[in-house]
């Protein structure tokens, strides 16, 4: 029994050293994105030619933070992108963060849009109803999709401090696929590394020892 129990907890280290880092995900209003085609109905400017900017409307149940982002888009062609979260009303300002070229991952899906991936600074939120948007000084357009859960709403002008005051007198009536996630477990450092690596050798000591003890006394 002792040697199921060593071999049992060697198991354990192995399997929670190797995990691979695993994010929850907050909200995520296309079911099965960003692994499902969807269906896409048109894109729009956010910003295109420095105008208009996409807000995209959405609700937690509960609190949480979020430390990454991927979202649907086409046109964009290396240049920063700039993600910011409002409040419910769309009148303040909570997050802003722009992410640099290099800093984010592009995923070609074969459609007629693309997957953006980037991890932004811890963002807390209370449960309640906000909106964020995804920006670039690119001709970058946010992906529209028919039959959502909620509906985009986009401004004349971008990087407005009060987007409110800016709406499209004609809600766009499609939504833009997005997923927000929660911080992952961080990977083991190199000295948590060491010291699983020796307890794998005292693990294995012991069991060598009730084996020679075994031998020695049977």
């Amino acid at each position: 029994m002792s040697k199921l129990v060593s071999v049992a907890s060697v198991l354990s280290l192995i399997a929670f050293a190797g995990a691979a880092a695993h994010a929850d995900v907050v909200y995520d209003n296309a079911s099965g994105f960003p692994g499902v085609n969807l269906n896409f109905h048109y894109d729009y400017c956010s910003s295109c030619g420095g105008a208009y900017q996409v807000y995209q409307p959405f609700a937690i149940d509960a609190g949480a933070t979020i430390d990454h982002v991927d979202f649907a888009e086409s046109g964009l062609a290396g240049a920063a992108i700039t993600i910011t979260f409002w409040n419910g009303a769309l009148d303040t300002l909570l997050f802003s963060r722009t992410v640099a070229v290099g800093a984010y991952s592009t995923t070609n899906t074969g459609y007629n849009w693309d997957i953006v991936s980037a991890d932004i600074s811890a963002l807390a939120l209370d449960a309640g109803n906000y909106y964020v948007s995804f920006q670039s000084s690119d001709n970058m357009t946010i992906a529209g999709f028919d039959s959502g859960l909620a509906s985009l709403v986009q401004t004349y002008s971008a990087n407005d401090a009060n987007p409110s005051t800016d709406l499209d007198p004609y809600p766009v009536d499609r939504y833009g696929a997005f997923l927000l996630s929660s911080p992952s477990a961080p990977a083991p450092e190199p000295a948590s590394w060491t010291l699983m690596l020796g307890g794998f050798g005292l693990v294995g000591g012991a069991l060598r020892s009730r084996r020679q003890a075994a031998v020695s006394f049977g």
